[in-house]
Formats: structure tokens, C-alpha cells, sequence
């Protein structure tokens, strides 16, 4: 016979009116048992099943018992679906009396991914039925949601929306305070609606889940004027923002799809005046105001930046950012501004010798923040215009910049190998020339009017630079060097724990006359042209970290004369050296060098002065007189030089000789 769905074999017993036994075998529904004896009642369901059009239940267990006006027992579904939303292991253990009642619960919510446990109360108080629950824990999605004293109205034959309360909400650990809202039921389209509302982090907040005809729930959040870093934070659990938030004030608009595995979420998030922080606090973009667009769909995290600026408006910045990979990248721009104020906004992610020089001029920027590999990078295209740079200490300063100079800093520690150049002689100088007039292949284009690092003064180089895989190169296809033609080409690594280069420098017909007078003590001490291969390599700024290695030469087809002063002789040589000529200057016919450069010591491996005139003869002084012979013809080696007058002097009344240890 059917029953409520169910159809098998109905058996029952009583005395008169009164029913004590009713049994019901049903056919694929399981066994339905109820007694009353004594004034004792009990139901016992073993594998129960219902089926209809809003409520399906599978697996059904019931065993409950009760006595004058009290019962107790428990409730047990393998599987359930009510209004087209499936329900797993459904258990409820609980007790009433009268109007009363109150039970423990656990399920499993698969269409919410999770779980939830609790217990519950429900209570009619003059014929109006109120429900509630007295705590409830939520696994959503991957999240814990915690709900406390929770109380509604409640008439289930009648009632399809109400109002409720709620006396503290909790989700992921953060206390969310007490709420209100509203609930509504439509079974006729099995959907269901709830609204939430409440105050935290220093504003109010609303929320809003629906759903209709057995669609996936779509969340809405709403936060007005609160506090920006614990509500992003928060967010942060969610969305997997490569960077917290520090001070400042927000607005949010957020949509979720509970349909989407996972989630999909778009929001606006307007901030007013807070500080971004890339991993740490070291590492900052200040003042930042203005909208940010998230979407995180199928494809990953997405965001894009609207009407945002950087400290407190001074600096406009656009930004996108998409993740892949397990990583998110960053694309900024920001269009010409002072140079100044680009540097300041961004000085937490330069290194030192880049964050604290002085820089002057106009500058745009475009670049990236990379965290999609094992170590994040910055990278910027720069288009200066009118820039000048000052380091630190002095040391180096660049004048006058026009064009577009690529960077690429690591966020950390500098891990690349940086391959060095080839030591080029006369034999192959011509060859390095022409290679080193070619700029790079898509390299950007930059003029410098002048460079100044020690000694080294070069006035109106032509640039070209490109980035590749953490390491930066530079290739001057032409310039100016002490009057002469300079090119050279260096690869850089940019690191915050510094920088480390190596390079090679060619000198094409360059003035020794030039290169004394701006030397300071060797003015006046020398003249040619002077043509040479320089390789170097090292980090950080300072002349005491540079390792180099130079060949040079004079060329005699140069047009200013061959000289050497008598007075750098004596610098070399000691004072007996002015006994060796009454001239001031001694000319020479072919002069080259190697020397190296190494801990800020600066080494002659070979010195060769070669002069075609007859040898030089013994000059009387005073009491006494010497020659100093030099072997294999007119060829001078600049320590057999000072050997010989250590010689001279071991033998004189005076000792005034104080020159370095014969080299190599």
C-alpha cells in the first residue's frame, strides 16, 4: 500500500481506539516501527528512504523515545537533497519538552565544499515558534565560519522569510562582532536568499548569499570606511595578494560564485593613503590611493589599478597584475615626473648606492614586479630626459641622460654568474672596434654628455643597453675618453645586496697629455696618443673593489708629441734620477704597458720606453760620477731602471731613493 511514498506490507495492534504497535515493511524503503506501551512511546526507523518533489532522505535512521511530555533521540541520513541542494551524513542527537527543544548536529554540505557541526534550539512561546543556534562551525571552502547565538523566527508550514539575529560571527579566526539580517525561502523555485550586516574594522559591513532555481550560491560583500590593513589581511587569506597593507582606509565591493571551483571573485577595493608591503616591511610603496579591480576566476588572480597614485598623489601609477604559475606579475607605469620623486617612491626596492644618490631631471617608468619564479625581480624600462645621477660618496657621477635605459633588480640575493671579456692587444684591436661600434640587438638608446669615476672623464657617450635573465648589458658605441675615442660594453647584475659587473673599455688615440692634467700630479709628466684594451670586473662602487686589467700603448702616427717628464721619472726612480739629464722632458720613440689593478693597488707587470737616440751617457755631480748602462739596445724596462739606481745609490754618500719592489 502506498504510505507518505512508500510502498510494502503495513501491519498494526491496540485495544480499541488506543494504537499500540504500527510496523511497516517497505519495499526498497526500509523497516518503520512505533510502539506505545504504558505511557512510553518510541519510533525506530532502520535504512528509511522518503522521496518527494522539495525533500528526498536516503539512509534513514531514527530511533527516539519519549514520556509525558518529554522525548529524546537521535537522527541519522546517509543522503540527503532538500530544494535541490545535496546534504551527506546528516546527524542530529537531541532532547524537549513541551515547546522545547534542543539537539546537537553535524553534515556534510557538498555544494559548499565543506561541513558544518553544531547545536540548535527551537522554542514556542505563545504560539510563536522561534529557531536559533547556540554555536555553529562551518568548513566552507577551504575557511572556518563561526556562528553564535543565532536567533530567528521560525513557523516551517507557514513562515518563508523573517528577520534574525546573531551575537558574534567568526570566519577564519577573525571576529566579525554581532550581526543582523533577514531570510527568505522559496520553495516553489527551490531558492533561498540571507542578508547580513554588522560592524568591524572601524566601519560597517553588509553581505548578502543567494540563490535561485537550485543554482550555486552567489556571495556579495559590502565594507564602507574601514580600516585598510586587518580588512586585507583578511582578504589576503582569500585571494592570494602578493602584498600586505599598512595604514590607510578602504573600500570594498566584492562577488563571489560559489559555482566555480574554486571560487570565482571580482571585487573593487578603494584605498585611501596606505602603504603597500612587497614581503617585508623593507620593501614599500607609500601612500598609495585609488581603485583596485580583483579578479580571481579560472584563470587566476587579475588586478588593475584605476585613478590610483602613489605618496599621496604626488605620483599617478597604473598597474595590472596576473598570476600564473603559482606566482603573480605586477605591470606598473607611471608617466614623466621628477626624477626625484620617482626614486622616492620606489627607494625601498633599490639598492643603497641607487636609493641614496642624488638624482635631478624628468623620468618615466614601466615595469614589472615578477614573483612567478624562485627569486621576485623588478624590472623597468626608464625613459629619462635631462637626468643626472650623484652616488652616495662621489665617486661617480652621470650628467646630462636622454633616452631609455632597461633595469632588472633582484629582490634578493644574486645568484647569476656573470661572464667576463676577452683581453684584447694591437693584433686584434682593430676587430674589437668594429664589433664594439655595432649597438646591441633590440637594445634601447641612450646619450650620456659626461661620466665621471676617478680619473676616468667621458663626454658624449652613445649607449646601447638590453636585459636578459638577470643580467643587465651595455655597449658604448662611441664616446670620449681624455681626447680620444672610447668604446666598451659591460654586463651588470643588480641586486639589493649590490652590484657586480664586468666589462672591457678600448681607447682609440687618446691624449696621456689630457689624461695628466686631469690626473692632477702627473700635469705636464706625459704626452702621446695613447690606443689600449682596459677588462674589469667587481662590485659595489668604490675603486678598492675594482679588479682590472689594462694594455696600452702609444701610437706613433698620433699627432701630439712623445714625452716624458723628468719629474715622473723621479717619482718612479727617487731623487739620483735628476742626475741622469739636465732636460725637463726626455723624448721616446715607443712606450707600452701592462698593469693591474687589484684591492686599490696598482700594479706595473711591464713598462717599455723605447728611444732610438744614442744610450745615455754618465752626467757628473758633484765629487762624483757613474754611468748606467742599459742592455739589449734602447729598450727600457722601468724596474730594471730603478734596480740599477739602487744600485748607483747603495754606493752614494746620500740615500734618498724610495721606490716600489721590482715586479714582474
Amino acid at each position: 500500500m502506498p504510505a507518505g511514498g512508500l510502498v510494502g506490507n503495513l501491519s498494526a495492534s491496540g485495544e480499541g481506539a488506543a494504537l499500540r504497535t504500527l510496523d511497516l515493511d517497505a519495499k526498497g524503503g526500509g523497516a518503520w516501527r512505533f510502539r506505545s506501551q504504558e505511557g512510553i512511546w518510541t519510533a525506530d526507523v532502520s535504512d528509511g528512504q522518503l522521496r518527494g518533489s522539495k525533500l528526498s532522505l536516503e539512509g534513514l535512521q531514527v530511533k527516539v523515545a519519549g514520556e509525558g511530555g518529554r522525548w529524546h533521540g537521535t537522527l541519522k541520513v546517509a543522503h540527503a537533497e532538500a530544494w535541490g541542494k545535496e546534504l551527506k551524513d546528516l546527524a542530529l542527537s537531541g532532547s524537549g519538552k513541551g515547546g522545547r527543544a534542543d539537539a546537537d548536529f553535524s553534515a556534510g554540505l557538498p555544494f559548499l565544499e565543506g561541513q558544518a557541526r553544531g547545536s540548535l534550539h527551537m522554542e514556542d512561546i505563545g504560539g510563536a515558534a522561534r529557531a536559533g543556534v547556540s554555536q555553529a562551525n562551518l568548513s566552507l571552502f577551504g575557511g572556518q565560519l563561526v556562528i553564535k547565538g543565532l536567533d530567528a523566527p521560525f513557523t516551517p508550514l507557514a513562515a518563508r522569510q523573517g528577520d534574525w539575529r546573531c551575537e558574534g560571527i567568526s570566519l577564519r579566526s577573525e571576529q566579525l562582532g554581532a550581526a543582523k539580517g533577514a531570510w527568505k525561502i522559496d520553495p516553489a523555485s527551490s531558492g533561498y536568499g540571507l542578508q547580513a550586516a554588522g560592524n568591524h574594522w572601524g566601519g560597517p559591513w553588509q553581505a548578502a548569499v543567494e540563490s535561485a532555481a537550485g543554482s550555486a550560491p552567489r556571495v556579495s560583500i559590502r565594507l564602507k570606511d574601514v580600516e585598510a590593513k586587518p580588512m586585507a589581511d583578511f582578504l589576503r587569506a582569500t585571494v592570494p595578494l602578493p602584498f600586505s597593507v599598512a595604514g590607510g582606509r578602504a573600500d570594498v565591493e566584492g562577488d563571489a560564485d560559489l559555482g566555480e571551483s574554486p571560487p570565482a571573485i571580482k571585487g573593487r577595493l578603494t584605498v585611501r593613503d596606505s602603504t603597500l608591503q612587497f614581503g617585508s616591511a623593507d620593501r614599500t610603496l607609500r601612500k598609495l590611493s585609488g581603485l583596485v579591480l580583483i579578479d580571481d576566476g579560472k584563470s587566476g588572480l587579475a588586478l588593475r589599478t584605476e585613478g590610483a597614485s602613489l605618496e599621496g598623489g604626488k605620483l599617478p601609477v597604473k598597474a595590472e597584475a596576473q598570476s600564473g604559475g603559482g606566482g603573480l606579475r605586477l605591470e606598473f607605469s607611471v608617466p614623466r615626473i621628477d626624477a626625484a620623486e620617482l626614486q622616492n617612491a620606489f627607494f625601498d626596492f633599490l639598492p643603497e648606492y641607487l636609493g641614496y644618490g642624488t638624482v635631478e631631471g624628468q623620468g618615466a617608468v614601466s615595469g614589472s614586479l615578477d614573483f612567478t619564479g624562485g627569486q621576485p625581480v623588478l624590472r623597468c624600462d626608464l625613459a629619462l630626459n635631462g637626468a643626472s645621477f650623484l652616488s652616495e660618496d662621489k665617486s661617480l657621477k652621470v650628467a646630462g641622460m636622454e633616452g631609455r635605459l632597461p633595469l632588472e633588480i633582484l629582490l634578493g640575493k644574486d645568484t647569476h654568474a656573470i661572464p667576463g671579456f676577452q683581453q684584447r692587444g694591437s693584433a686584434d684591436f682593430g676587430e674589437g672596434a668594429r664589433a664594439l661600434g655595432l649597438p646591441l640587438p633590440e637594445g634601447e638608446a641612450l646619450h650620456i654628455r659626461r661620466v665621471r669615476y676617478s680619473v676616468f672623464h667621458a663626454d658624449d657617450l652613445e649607449l646601447s643597453s638590453s636585459t636578459r635573465q638577470g643580467l643587465m648589458d651595455l655597449r658604448a658605441t662611441k664616446g670620449k675618453l681624455w681626447d680620444g675615442e672610447l668604446q666598451g660594453e659591460a654586463r651588470l647584475s643588480l641586486s639589493e645586496a649590490g652590484i657586480r659587473y664586468a666589462g672591457q673599455i678600448l681607447l682609440d688615440q687618446a691624449s696621456l697629455k689630457a689624461f695628466c692634467s686631469q690626473s692632477g700630479s702627473l700635469a705636464g709628466d706625459l704626452s702621446g696618443d695613447l690606443d689600449g684594451s682596459l677588462t674589469f670586473g667587481g662590485e659595489g662602487l668604490g675603486l678598492s673593489r675594482v679588479r682590472a686589467l689594462g694594455d696600452l700603448w702609444v701610437d706613433p702616427r698620433g699627432s701630439e708629441p712623445m714625452l716624458i717628464g723628468r719629474d715622473f721619472l723621479v717619482r718612479i726612480g727617487g731623487e739620483r734620477i735628476r742626475s741622469l739629464t739636465h732636460s725637463a722632458t726626455l723624448p721616446y720613440d715607443q712606450a707600452s704597458l701592462r698593469c693591474g689593478l687589484d684591492g686599490g693597488e696598482l700594479s706595473f707587470y711591464r713598462l717599455v720606453l723605447l728611444h732610438e737616440a744614442n744610450p745615455l751617457k754618465a752626467i757628473l755631480r758633484q765629487d762624483f760620477s757613474y754611468e748606467v748602462r742599459i742592455p739589449q739596445g734602447n729598450t727600457i724596462s722601468i724596474w730594471q731602471l730603478i734596480n740599477h739606481i739602487k744600485a748607483l745609490e747603495a754606493s752614494a754618500p746620500e740615500t734618498k731613493i724610495q721606490g716600489p719592489a721590482a715586479g714582474p
